[in-house]
């Protein structure tokens, strides 16, 4: 009889209009997931609910009591959770006739996410039957569950049913009181355990966080993260990319508005699952191992959150990079609040980060102790040919601890970068970016710039102060960017900034109206060159003036700019570009014949072959006589 019920229902259920958001397939495609995603009120819920041939049956409602509402909850351990936004209710009082039944087509273990509602209730209990074999009995209690922080809010996580189930029917009961069922799972025999990797491409214009959200619902343990985004594409982002492992950002060029971020940061890690640090062969240490943070090829706006924000305990990143990004902030936040984490190598490389209001968190924070993962731990930061514009003002640029400040196994690198409004103003700016320390850790400078709006800043170059920058290749010159309130940081072509390479170089360089630029002649033979004006302002019409030697004329006049590049020249004249230009003009022997002469005196006159040779006694043929050809026949 249940065999033929089970044919009967999977029939039913490939046809019928279902009422409210069916369960669906869990991202690994492993998982068999129910679950409910819109409210229905009791009386209108269809009798069936499934995903694929995973089947949850209403066999009996007592007096149309189930209903479905938005409430969200939490499952699972305090290191493993899911979360789950709507609620089936049960309603009513104990009877046997308040049941449900579940059609399992293999194998597997089988998940009910349950919960009483009540945190007095200790009496209500369920019972999961199988082919008249008791699975499972016992009370659900909601005081079982444990407190977690998530997205720093502390919130209840209740513990997961979970029994061993063959295929074929198994029977929910709950004889005392009503439950309120979140959601069921089967995960088959067949399924790989551990976490799961997991790789998206949204399309543009889609909400990144949205969109990976929804890929991992119902994933008990997420893996490495990869997200491509379109070349050149935009994208919105209203929740935090949830990492719990390493995560890598391939921009490809696109943009992302994250004005709207509604989450712990850009990048968030609540949970981190992985390996420990080893302290030596044989001991762990307390800090989970996240290999890479990769950011690279994008431009982000309106950040009101941190790049990177670790609310887990203690973490050992690796690596962390942030590649050839434009990064826009517009909150106060930490720019990296890595909390209690250990970055062992953080490398920002050929990037803008750029506030318009002045952003007053600091750059980094950090309070992982080298000490508790391994005596030989070190660490380096590196920054290099970044633009850092309005950032840390009037804060210390780091205000790590936890050991790391001032130690010797720390080094801090800071090169090819303009540093602009960076750091505390009190004249002590390098302290600020080693933690305050006078000295201690290692510090490696080249070829920065360090200015404010008020002008040079010293307290990076001061040498009364240990770990301060005296390279001797330090700017204190205005790299006078182009339009800094809209976010154009091109230097101006004179400056120093320029000349040395140094910043984010995507901004390329810019040119003040009325600047001259020097015109140069290249070297020229059988004639001279001049120009009406050796150093010409952008616009400017420049007359070029050829004469040539005698017997000689004009064979071709180029002009190129310092770049290579040739610009056109009419009836001998060009307009001048915005860079110093070189003109070149070549001549050649003139090809005109002006006068022929057959028995014409020529006495006194003094002969040159086609090769400019003086010819003392000339015969027949063609020569050149006072700059002009002659024939003698």
């Amino acid at each position: 009889m249940k065999q033929k019920l089970t044919l009967m229902l999977l029939a039913f259920c490939a046809t019928f209009a279902f009422a409210a958001t069916q369960g669906q397939r869990r991202a690994d495609g492993n998982s068999l997931l129910i679950k409910f995603t819109e409210k229905v009120d009791a009386g209108s819920l269809a009798n069936t609910y499934s995903d694929g041939e995973f089947v949850l049956t209403r066999t009996a409602d007592t007096n149309n009591k189930h209903a479905i509402d938005a409430n969200d909850a939490y499952f699972g351990t305090a290191e493993s959770y899911v979360k789950f936004d709507y609620r089936f209710k049960t309603g009513g009082k104990s009877s046997s006739s308040n049941s449900l039944q579940l059609t399992i087509p293999a194998a597997g273990t089988l998940k009910v996410y349950a919960r009483t509602a009540s945190s007095s209730a200790t009496d209500r209990n369920v019972v999961l039957t199988q082919d008249g074999a008791e699975l499972y009995k016992a009370v659900v209690k909601d005081a079982d569950a444990v407190d977690v922080v998530i997205n720093e809010e502390s919130k209840k996580v209740y513990p997961v049913i979970a029994v061993e189930v063959n295929a074929g029917t198994v029977d929910v009961t709950y004889p005392v009181g009503a439950l309120n069922f979140y959601g069921f799972e089967l995960a088959t025999a067949g399924e790989e355990a551990g976490p799961k990797n997991i790789e998206i491409s949204p399309e543009s214009g889609s909400d990144i966080g949205a969109v990976l959200a929804a890929e991992v619902e119902g994933m008990e343990e997420i893996g490495n993260i990869t997200i491509n985004l379109e070349e050149n594409g935009y994208y919105t982002i209203s929740k935090s990319i949830v990492a719990s492992q390493s995560l890598v950002i391939n921009g490809n060029g696109a943009t992302i508005d994250a004005s709207t971020l509604d989450g712990a940061g850009f990048i968030s890690y609540t949970t981190v699952r992985g390996v420990k640090a080893m302290k030596d062969e044989s001991t762990e240490s307390a800090y989970t191992v996240v290999e890479n943070v990769t950011v690279k090829d994008v431009e982000i706006s309106g950040l009101i959150k941190p790049i990177i924000n670790n609310t887990y305990s203690k973490v050992l990143f690796k690596t962390i990079l942030i590649n050839n990004c434009v990064i826009e902030i517009t909150g106060n936040f930490n720019a990296f609040n890595l909390g209690v984490a250990y970055p062992e190598n953080l490398k920002i490389e050929k990037t803008t980060i750029w506030s318009n209001e002045g952003h007053k968190g600091f750059f980094f924070k950090a309070d992982g102790k080298p000490a508790d993962i391994t005596s030989t731990a070190t660490t380096t930061w590196t920054v290099d040919h970044c633009t850092l514009v309005n950032i840390s003002v009037d804060k210390k640029a780091n205000n790590s601890n936890g050991g790391i400040k001032g130690k010797k196994t720390t080094t801090m690198v800071l090169t090819n970068s303009i540093l602009y409004n960076f750091g505390s103003k009190s004249g002590n700016e390098v302290n600020g970016w080693l933690w305050g320390q006078n000295g201690g850790a290692n510090a490696i400078y080249t070829n920065n710039t360090y200015w404010s709006a008020d002008g040079a800043v010293f307290g990076w170059t001061d040498s009364s102060k240990g770990g301060s920058d005296q390279t001797g290749t330090a700017l204190t010159t205005d790299p006078y960017f182009k339009d800094p309130y809209n976010g154009d940081f091109a230097v101006e072509a004179a400056s120093d900034q320029a000349a040395k390479e140094t910043g984010d170089q995507r901004w390329g360089t810019w040119t003040a109206a009325g600047t001259e630029f020097a015109i140069t002649i290249g070297e020229s033979e059988n004639g001279t060159v001049t120009v009406d004006n050796p150093n010409a302002v952008e616009g400017t019409e420049v007359t070029i003036t050829a004469t040539p030697a005698e017997g000689y004329e004009v064979d071709a006049m180029t002009v190129k700019d310092a770049d290579g590049n040739e610009i056109t020249v009419t009836d001998g004249k060009f307009i001048m570009p915005a860079k110093a230009v070189t003109v070149t003009v070549t001549f050649k022997l003139s090809t005109g014949i002006s006068n022929i002469s057959a028995d014409k005196s020529l006495e006194g006159a003094v002969f040159y072959n086609l090769n400019g040779q003086r010819v003392e006694k000339p015969a027949k043929g063609l020569y050149i006589v006072n700059g002009k050809k002659v024939v003698i026949k």
